[in-house]
């Protein structure tokens, strides 16, 4: 929360909390301390909006060049692209990235707004039998009785659970190189 014109991020940044004697992320904005800064720029500053790593992905996104920074999966797709129409941006880290994109409707003119969304707390639902070995594989692997989020399966960490899993079930087709 913003108390006095200063925000606490909880998430970034090393702190050793003397509650708990072991290191908290956090990451302090201080407005005032950029009020009264000396560096032109930051003097300049009228208002800052904290974002997440998506948002900022989703925003980058608009200033792609179509025809020289895409890959267009499904052939004639980019000419279907409305100019105003909804944009999403997914994509694999840590976790499921997820935004969407759509034209402000408070202020038009102003462009697209950015809305961050939690990719990670999607269930992973298999479509075919090998999908639903892997679903198997991964609820035993964590203990879970009910359900997979698809970040086990779609993120840094989750590819090397389908390639974990992949590797035991067919083992001659592992290169040992890798």
């Amino acid at each position: 929360p913003v108390r006095q014109n200063r925000v606490v991020m909880t998430n970034v940044g090393e702190h050793h909390s003397p509650d708990v004697g072991k290191p908290k992320q956090v990451l302090v904005v201080d407005g005032a301390l950029i009020e009264a800064t000396r560096i032109s720029y930051l003097s300049k500053l009228v208002r800052v909006r904290i974002v997440n790593d998506f948002v900022g992905q989703g925003y980058g996104a608009l200033d792609l060049d179509l025809d020289k920074e895409c890959i267009e999966l499904v052939p004639g797709s980019k000419s279907i692209i409305g100019p105003l129409g909804p944009k999403v941006c997914v994509g694999a880290g840590t976790g499921l990235g997820e935004c969407y994109l759509t034209i402000s409707s408070l202020a038009p003119d102003t462009g697209y707004e950015c809305y961050a969304s939690e990719g990670g707390h999607v269930e992973f639902s298999p479509r075919s039998d090998l999908e639903i070995e892997l679903l198997q594989y991964l609820k035993e692997k964590f203990k879970q009785s009910h359900r997979v989020s698809v970040e086990r399966v779609v993120s840094g960490k989750g590819l090397a659970n389908v390639y974990e899993f992949l590797a035991k079930k067919y083992p001659d087709r592992v290169d040992k190189a890798i």
